[in-house]
């Protein structure tokens, strides 16, 4: 597929360029992206970001903990990670973007 807009494709977003995604220069209030699956809720707004940790055996893994002490032992903040009173039979993803009229012109 011929790329006719200049899109920059991750295979895998981590700490270098999970930013891509949202506008740092200014306030980005819009962004965010949830997933829903089974009872489990999951939202992504900016506020948690992708950091590198090293697991047991010294290997680096890439976790967004949902939480401000960045361990993956503490519970995450329940404004971002919840549980739902309704239970979706799979797995849904939602995102909202935010893309300037800059953004969508033919390079």
């Amino acid at each position: 597929m011929e790329n006719k807009f200049n899109i920059i494709w991750y295979n895998e977003l981590d700490s270098t360029n999970s930013e891509a995604l949202r506008h740092i220069d200014d306030f980005d209030n819009l962004s965010q992206m949830m997933i829903v699956s089974g009872s489990a809720c999951i939202k992504f707004d900016g506020t948690h970001k992708i950091q590198k940790k090293l697991d047991e055996n010294g290997k680096s893994m890439s976790v967004m903990t949902f939480n401000k002490s960045g361990s993956i032992e503490d519970q995450p903040d329940n404004k971002f990670v919840y549980g739902n009173d309704s239970f979706y039979p799979g797995t849904l993803i939602s995102l909202t973007l935010r893309i300037d009229e800059s953004e969508t012109t033919n390079n």
